[in-house]
């Protein structure tokens, strides 16, 4: 992973733009979302440093994640961040693709 450049976290959410995408979300400690779909309508990324993201479903719904500081787009439609704390440890992790990540086997990656 790489630390977050603002206008690359903003590109690289809009290409969710209209189409359904696979959600992987962590907080720790305590809440997972895992391989949740969303026909996502917008996307938001601010910051410095430190950032934050937010996706708005075609619902109306959003899912928000801050204190992000690193991120990673390890294949085509697919796009990893991550939030470390001053020791390493990751805080949050919000995870995107076009196709269901595969925990259980090879074939997906997983923070």
């Amino acid at each position: 992973m790489e630390p977050i450049a603002r206008t690359r976290l903003i590109a690289a959410l809009a290409g969710f733009k209209g189409r359904t995408a696979y959600i992987h979300l962590e907080v720790n400690p305590g809440a997972v979302l895992r391989n949740i779909p969303v026909r996502v309508a917008e996307t938001f990324a601010a910051g410095d440093r430190l950032f934050r993201a937010a996706i708005r479903s075609e619902e109306g719904g959003w899912i928000r994640v801050e204190g992000l500081t690193d991120m990673e787009e390890p294949r085509a439609g697919q796009l990893l961040l991550a939030g470390h704390d001053d020791s390493g440890r990751i805080t949050a992790a919000l995870q995107l693709s076009l196709q269901p990540f595969d925990f259980e086997g090879s074939g997906g990656k997983s923070l």
